[in-house]
């Protein structure tokens, strides 16, 4: 691509010292005007040839050497970018889904984490986690107490609003009722 355009450079400024020497050779006169607009023209056609030629590369479905990717850097950042774009459609599909189940009634506070294939670029989404605290149900500080208990009771959510969670972030999303998990903090 480099050596292209150097090459275009040199043939334009050959083209201009040959039309000034040209110049200079003829005497004064009309076919010195006449010399002008013919190596004007000339010289358009030098500084035009390049864009004409990748015309006819797209027209005749050549592979145009400044649009191919072949080296591995630019592979890579493209891989890079897919990457940011993933997780930016992560944190962004997070946050839609995080406002929607806070304007439910009966939730108080919502995080939400969602996990998108990396491999895929519509970015199909793998798993979605939400954690809940339930309006009346706990506070921001909690106190604590330190027992040895047998069994762990985990708090769970009740079942006419988890449904309503999963079945709201399932419709709207379009997001399967298999991968969406709820927790409660």
């Amino acid at each position: 691509m480099i050596q292209a355009i150097s090459e275009w450079a040199k043939n334009l400024i050959f083209l201009v010292v040959f039309a000034t020497f040209l110049e200079m050779l003829l005497p004064s006169s009309q076919m010195q005007k006449f010399l002008r607009v013919i190596v004007g023209l000339l010289i358009m056609m030098a500084i035009l040839n390049p864009i004409v030629n990748l015309f006819e590369d797209i027209e005749s479905g050549q592979d145009i050497p400044v649009f191919k990717q072949d080296n591995f850097s630019a592979k890579y950042e493209i891989r890079q970018d897919e990457h940011m774009y993933i997780k930016i459609y992560e944190k962004e599909l997070a946050r839609q889904i995080k406002s929607t189940i806070k304007s439910l009634e009966g939730i108080q506070n919502v995080d939400v984490i969602v996990h998108a294939d990396k491999n895929v670029k519509q970015g199909k989404v793998e798993s979605v986690e939400i954690m809940i605290q339930q309006q009346g149900k706990g506070s921001n500080i909690k106190p604590i107490h330190i027992r040895m208990q047998e069994n762990n009771e985990i708090e769970k959510l009740d079942e006419k609003t988890e449904k309503k969670v999963l079945h709201t972030v399932s419709e709207l999303y379009q997001i399967p009722l298999e991968i969406i998990k709820i927790q409660v903090m």
